[in-house]
């Protein structure tokens, strides 16, 4: 699946300087999304080495430079636009970004992680959220262990561990029976480990 991504002429032409100018020759850009189909999803657009491009990724041409995206991300990527704005200082990169918010359908035999986010999203943090509250997957651990990451108003409250033994975890475990614990990543020492990208411009 290739995404309906416009870039507009503007942004093209800025996106086409900051490469002309970039110190390293065959630097190419990334359009990235972080947490898709998730509450916490956004997206961005960042530099990458010229050997960064692996077999899970895929190409939007734009004449003089491609952008680089996840396949897997394609979904979530649909209807974005990315534009060059004027602002009250200059000019911004802005990404409008319809979709990356959306819960994907998934296999019964997709990976466990899928699984468990699409729990969360589609029947655990529709009830959070009228707390200002939401829960997303840290990591996997051990092959079947949970580790879920309390936000919002989730975040620090005192009623959160009640809330994950008496709700998150009993629904987990029962759509996902597969699952040996859920537990919160402030109850272990080994946080999730997440690669921090430099945008250029992020979406809204």
């Amino acid at each position: 699946m290739t995404p309906d991504i416009t870039v507009t002429d503007r942004a093209r032409e800025y996106l086409g300087t900051l490469l002309a100018r970039h110190p390293e020759p065959g630097t190419q850009l990334r359009i990235y999304v972080i947490n898709p189909g998730t509450s916490l999803a956004h997206c961005g657009i960042s530099y990458a080495p010229p050997d960064a491009a692996g077999a899970e990724d895929a190409r939007l041409r734009l004449g003089a430079f491609d952008l680089l995206y996840r396949s897997a991300d394609a979904p979530f990527l649909a209807g974005t636009t990315v534009d060059y704005l004027p602002t009250g200082s200059g000019h911004k990169l802005s990404l409008k970004a319809p979709n990356i918010k959306c819960v994907q359908p998934v296999d019964d035999d997709a990976p466990l992680a899928q699984r468990i986010t699409y729990v969360l999203e589609t029947e655990v943090n529709p009830s959070l959220s009228q707390h200002d509250g939401t829960v997303m997957l840290g990591e996997v651990r051990d092959g079947n262990v949970a580790v879920l990451k309390f936000g919002g108003g989730c975040h620090g409250c005192g009623h959160a561990d009640h809330t994950l033994r008496h709700f998150v975890a009993k629904v987990l475990k029962e759509r996902l029976p597969e699952l040996s614990d859920v537990v919160d990543d402030t109850d272990h020492g080994h946080a999730p480990h997440r690669t921090a990208a430099a945008p250029l411009g992020a979406a809204c």
